[in-house]
């Protein structure tokens, strides 16, 4: 999904398009990016949560692989360094902003919004399962997962693929 966001963002047939690919400079550009959790906002009040804010935030390829401590960060190693820059900086400030927004508030980003926002409810309720007995605290890292496995025919290829 996210590479087609980006994609119908900096088609040049669109406005959006076509002064995206304008500024920029060399034969090599990317675009590679990354959806990463940002810290939630929640109020708990005893045993209940409450979630304010689960955003998601989207990273460039090179921010990512800095935070990771991959100090050759390179997505274009044939372009100077400058050029790679100047790429990157016209998509963080032309494109960046529009994914981030879809992929907080676009249909098509619901079903991973859902996901984080059990994640952060997961672990609420793992932490407060550390400090009082809960329902099912005995369950938590204890990794059996078999009635979960799926059922059906679905192969993460066919996600892949599709």
């Amino acid at each position: 999904m996210l590479k087609k966001t980006t994609g119908k963002l900096i088609h040049p047939d669109t406005k959006l398009g076509a002064k995206y690919w304008r500024p920029l400079s060399g034969k090599c550009t990317s675009f590679r990016t990354w959806i990463v959790p940002s810290p939630a906002t929640v109020h708990t009040r005893g045993d209940e949560l409450h979630t304010l804010k689960a955003p998601l935030n989207v990273q460039m390829e090179t921010q990512y692989r800095k935070q990771r401590g991959d100090s050759d960060a390179a997505a274009c190693p044939q372009q100077s360094a400058r050029v790679q820059e100047h790429n990157e900086s016209v998509f963080r400030q032309m494109i960046l902003p529009r994914v981030v927004k879809a992929v907080n508030s676009a249909p098509d980003y619901a079903d991973l919004r859902r996901v984080y926002l059990s994640r952060v409810a997961a672990e609420w309720y793992r932490e407060l399962s550390l400090s009082k007995s809960t329902t099912y605290g005995k369950m938590i890292d204890q990794g059996d997962i078999d009635a979960y496995a799926t059922r059906g025919k679905w192969k993460p290829r066919d996600t892949f693929d599709a």
